[in-house]
């Protein structure tokens, strides 16, 4: 977990202080993508609560499944796309920089 949190500081980072760019791609990365988050959290809450799970099962498979939907929906449909043209631009603007701070910077 703490790797993941190193890499969203690291891609932050590098899209905010970048000259070259890579600012269209930032709502998506950091802002649709959390909204997978919010039925996480419900689903976590009612796990960590066995008398709601007994009390309201439909329920808590209603959570399980809009969390399920919303992470293949979100993060892996709609993202994929997405990350493989982010990566393209970061390849081009490697591939075409003559500066070599820049070149070891961002490879």
């Amino acid at each position: 977990m703490m790797f993941h949190h190193v890499m969203v500081v690291f891609v932050a980072s590098q899209s905010a202080f970048c000259q070259s760019g890579y600012r269209y791609f930032l709502p998506f990365m950091f802002g649709t993508m959390e909204l997978s988050s919010v039925p996480l959290a419900v689903m976590n809450y009612a796990r960590e609560r066995p008398a709601f799970q007994q009390n309201n099962p439909l329920t808590f498979i209603t959570i399980r499944a809009a969390f399920a939907l919303s992470f293949i929906w979100i993060r892996i449909i709609m993202l994929l796309p997405r990350q493989f043209r982010y990566l393209r631009l970061h390849v081009f603007a490697i591939a075409s920089s003559t500066s070599p701070v820049f070149r070891t910077i961002n490879s």
